[in-house]
């Protein structure tokens, strides 16, 4: 039998994800219908096309925060849902909050500015190139910079999202999905943008239906530095956001470390309506965050939002300061594993696996949480280390048995093996980055495992687009995937 490939996989567990959601969770439709129409956003909309405005430039602000809202899809009516709550909760004139706001049917880039019940177009351009996302989000940010001076500034990506791989989304997934489920969530379906011969490239966020692009990883990569350059903002972002599914990732984080200081998305997906924009608003508005703090904010209200409205979310607010310290660690767990792999290969490698299939797994099961990785690992390591090959199994029921007599377990049991020791310090030291990187979190019960940043940890084969990415090239973590496969 022909083993599926990763991005097969994500779309098969996607599926299964997507109807157990709609049966277990279906009060959400409820809560969650399609935004209706309002007054404020349609008198933003309205036009088809604008002459050119040229934004005076204001005095510094406190915040200026700018969100990038690719709406030219399927999430256009839960866009004008959010901008609608943003300038209902609007309240401080030291916060800018500018939006580029890509809608279908609307060439050009229109730009507008939040205030108190208004949603005000500051500016119209004509863009030459529609393919070029890229250009797209950097020309937005300089003109927000530009023109809203602030001491702080955030950067939020609004649009579909798939972590630093993409499975086969588009027509295939669109007929596995009914009414009920798009009404779920539409986040989750990204409809036919997808040209045949693009379905194997590696693909992120800013999904655009009218013209058939996204933006790639290494896209984003490259205009996110542009963004930091001397000649747009000389400096770090506070905080770059995904309103947008998977992109808690330690692959993301890691790409984005000299990029911004804090990120903040979600390991599992994010339903349709997004962020908490009318919390967040009030929230940020009323009273000034540091750049921590609103970090953690943004996670504090979407919590809050979510707490007993669905079974799927997860949100976190990471420290980017930490990614070259657990990028590290990383490798040295790989180092001591290879170590201990020629002296104790079977019991490792059937550690492993065990870990792998026992972690905390998201919707994109080639996706897992490091954290919940670790730990089983670390539970695995010591089991596999005392006992004897050939007999795993029947250590496993003697361990149970000694559990329920409340007895000390084989598991708390200290391993004699030094490359055992060593590989166990190595892991350790993962799981204490990731908790100090992690300022805040928020989770579902079913994913209470998963602790703030997820990895690509696939089945078998690692996907050739990974490889490409700043993660996959300069960290010992794809060679790892490698030996895993292998065994």
């Amino acid at each position: 039998m022909k083993t599926p490939n990763a991005t097969q996989l994500i779309m098969r567990y996607l599926k299964i994800a997507i109807l157990f959601n709609a049966v277990f969770s279906i009060p959400l439709i409820h809560a969650h219908p399609a935004p209706s129409k309002n007054k404020i956003v349609e008198k933003a909309a309205k036009n088809k096309a604008a002459p050119k405005k040229k934004t005076t430039k204001k005095a510094a602000t406190k915040w200026t925060i700018l969100f990038y809202i690719q709406a030219r899809n399927n999430l256009a009516p839960y866009a004008a849902q959010n901008l609608r709550d943003m300038a209902k909760s609007y309240g401080n004139k030291q916060v800018n909050i500018v939006v580029q706001w890509d809608q279908p049917g609307k060439e050009g880039a229109w730009r507008y500015k939040i205030e108190k019940e208004s949603i005000t177009l500051e500016n119209y351009t004509e863009i030459k190139d529609a393919k070029n996302p890229e250009k797209s989000l950097v020309d937005f940010v300089k003109w927000g910079v530009e023109n809203f001076p602030a001491q702080h500034y955030c950067l939020a990506l609004w649009n579909h999202g798939t972590g630093i791989l993409s499975p086969p989304f588009g027509n295939p997934m669109r007929v596995l999905l009914n009414n009920r489920e798009l009404i779920l969530n539409p986040r989750i379906n990204i409809p036919g943008i997808l040209k045949p011969e693009l379905t194997d490239k590696q693909r992120c966020i800013l999904f655009d239906d009218d013209n058939k692009v996204f933006l790639d990883s290494i896209q984003l990569q490259k205009a996110l530095k542009k963004i930091t350059s001397k000649q747009i903002l000389g400096r770090k972002l506070d905080c770059i956001g995904f309103d947008a599914c998977f992109m808690g990732m330690a692959e993301i984080a890691y790409q984005v470390r000299d990029i911004a200081d804090y990120m903040i998305a979600s390991e599992e997906l994010v339903i349709a309506r997004g962020w908490n924009y009318s919390s967040l608003t009030s929230s940020i508005t009323s009273k000034l965050p540091t750049p921590k703090d609103f970090a953690k904010t943004i996670v504090k209200t979407y919590g809050e939002y979510y707490k007993g409205r669905t079974s799927y979310y997860t949100q976190s607010a990471i420290d980017l300061q930490h990614m070259n310290l657990l990028k590290q660690n990383l490798d040295d767990m790989v180092i001591n594993m290879g170590i201990c792999m020629k002296h104790h290969r079977r019991q490792v490698i059937k550690a492993v696996h065990r870990a792998r299939n026992g972690c905390m797994q998201f919707s994109a099961r080639v996706y897992v949480d490091l954290h919940s990785f670790c730990s089983k690992l670390l539970d695995r390591l010591t089991l596999e280390e005392r006992v004897p090959e050939g007999y795993e199994d029947i250590a496993d029921l003697v361990r149970r048995s000694v559990d329920r007599r409340g007895t000390r377990s084989m598991r708390t049991k200290k391993p004699n093996s030094p490359h055992i020791k060593s590989l166990i310090k190595s892991i350790n030291r993962i799981m204490f980055t990731i908790e100090e990187a992690v300022l805040a979190r928020v989770a579902s019960k079913k994913f209470d495992a998963a602790k703030g940043l997820s990895i690509y940890f696939p089945y078998s084969h690692v996907n050739t687009e990974y490889r490409k990415s700043a993660f996959g090239k300069e960290s010992l973590w794809t060679h790892f995937l490698d030996e895993v496969a292998k065994n």
